[in-house]
């Protein structure tokens, strides 16, 4: 030890002597890392040729895309299965949660959300909660602030049914291209398997990445991406129909401005139903027949329970929080809100169509 100590001092005195080579290249690494942290939460760096990430495992992910009710594929996502939390033998899965008394829980079994299980939101979100490092080229830095302000927009708004005692600082990196054959490169490079896209989320690497095609494309993209990077963050792994539904509905957060989503058409008809959407399997969600209605009617739910069920939408993030590698089912929503999904079924009907006449 007070060899390697005395190497070590003589390297960081102007480098005099030479040290072993995996000596130098741990130092080095940690110096890079370093040198990331002191950069500015919203300064551009230069952007990183996508041959540099060419060699990179992305481990488990699991890519996906969907069309846009226009037909024209544009957004995907990125999922990774329960990487954030231990994904022990289903016999010995460990569930662990904080109660109304501050007391931690451990159990073999998830807790019961029930309607009587208390939850504080957060209220109020600090603008340092959010810390984004954009990384793309000097040309896109004029959108850094509107997306920043959108983002934040958005989670003051969200602020308002995600659990206080969930929601931590939040940092990840959001890489940003004007051209598309420079996005298609580096895209090919760390995501492969997803073709047509024009954003998605790398949970493993917490890297939100965009192609910008217009400013409100590429800002309305950004956001979405970037409530991906929040929710996995906060949540942990999260049913799919939550986690698009919240990032879809992040992208018009006022009541009226709902009528004129691109997802509208769903306030009036609905190809989908509750028990469909939440039963929905990875290979449906990558179906082109039926990813288009999954996203619409998830964005619908959503809007739903922010205007109806604000109480039950953070007792369903809570619920999804203390699932261990399971995601909120059917049977976790009908216990939450205290009634068969027949019924919530014909609520969230009177609401939309109610809502589809304004």
């Amino acid at each position: 030890m007070f060899g390697l100590s005395f190497l070590l001092a003589l390297y960081l005195d102007n480098k005099k002597m030479a040290l072993p080579d995996f000596v130098t290249n741990c130092l080095e690494a940690g110096r890079e890392w370093v040198l990331e942290l002191k950069q500015s939460n919203f300064e551009f760096d230069n952007e990183v040729s996508p041959s540099e990430y060419a060699a990179q495992n992305i481990g488990s992910d699991i890519v996906d895309a969907y069309a846009s009710p226009n037909g024209a594929v544009e957004l995907g996502a990125v999922h990774v299965a329960c990487t954030d939390k231990i994904n022990a033998p289903a016999q010995k899965q460990i569930y662990t949660w904080v109660d109304s008394e501050g007391i931690r829980n451990v159990s073999d079994s998830p807790r019961a959300i029930s309607p009587s299980t208390p939850v504080e939101v957060l209220g109020t979100i600090q603008p340092e909660s959010i810390s984004l490092q954009f990384v793309g080229e000097a040309a896109l830095q004029p959108l850094k602030h509107d997306i920043i302000k959108r983002v934040m927009d958005a989670n003051r708004f969200f602020a308002l049914v995600a659990p206080k005692h969930l929601v931590t600082p939040v940092s990840f990196k959001m890489r940003m291209f004007s051209n598309k054959t420079s996005y298609d490169m580096y895209r090919a490079s760390v995501a492969p398997t997803l073709t047509l896209s024009q954003g998605f989320y790398r949970s493993k690497q917490n890297e939100a990445v965009v192609l910008v095609s217009n400013k409100e494309q590429g800002i309305n993209t950004a956001v979405h991406e970037a409530l991906h990077a929040i929710n996995r963050h906060w949540y942990g792994t999260t049913a799919r129909w939550l986690n698009e539904g919240l990032a879809e509905y992040a992208e018009q957060l006022k009541p009226r401005e709902l009528a004129q989503s691109t997802w509208s058409k769903y306030l009036r008809t609905s190809p989908i139903s509750l028990s469909q959407l939440f039963d929905a399997s990875a290979k449906d969600w990558s179906s082109q027949s039926l990813q288009s209605d999954l996203y619409g009617a998830s964005w619908a739910f959503v809007a739903f329970l922010f205007s109806e069920h604000k109480d039950s939408l953070s007792r369903i993030l809570l619920q999804e929080s203390e699932n261990g590698c399971r995601t909120v089912a059917a049977e976790n929503i009908e216990q939450i809100f205290g009634k068969p999904l027949a019924q919530l079924q014909r609520e969230f009907d009177n609401w939309r169509f109610g809502f589809g006449r304004v």
